[in-house]
């Protein structure tokens, strides 16, 4: 069963795919911080691990129509950002 938070990425992701641009912007607020957090963990340097975020989270501006499976949106970010 998906937690809340989960299903509204779902849902979100599957508008963004459908070229809503607010469901994008929306997705990118509440990954942003976790992307970090990752790239982060990964790079340990702040100044890096930023570029990586900025660089992936333009790539999934770039590529959201190209989501196959919205239900795994964060693995796909996450693959875009290591």
């Amino acid at each position: 069963m998906m937690m809340e938070h989960e299903t509204d990425e779902y849902e979100l992701a599957m508008r963004a795919c459908a070229g809503d641009r607010e469901a994008l912007a929306e997705l990118v607020d509440r990954t942003r911080l976790r992307l970090f957090q990752a790239a982060y963990a990964e790079l340990r340097h702040y100044d890096d691990a930023h570029d990586a975020v900025a660089s992936a989270l333009l790539q999934v501006c770039l590529h959201i129509r190209e989501l196959r499976e919205p239900a795994r949106l964060r693995a796909w970010m996450h693959r875009i950002v290591s």
